[in-house]
């Protein structure tokens, strides 16, 4: 499935290859960290630190 219709975009295939490359390692080093910090509750990935004492 195509919905991006890449085909019609004034945009070369290698470049479209080095765009999805590009893409593929900023989800991948984003997703990445999801596994070494646990996070609870509402407050997700907005929140960068809570006082626990």
């Amino acid at each position: 499935m195509n919905d991006l219709y890449l085909e019609l975009a004034p945009i070369t295939a290698e470049a479209w290859a080095e765009i999805e490359a590009e893409a593929v390692a900023a989800v991948k080093a984003n997703l990445a960290g999801r596994r070494l910090v646990d996070l609870r509750g509402p407050l997700g990935w907005q929140t960068s630190s809570i006082n626990r004492r």
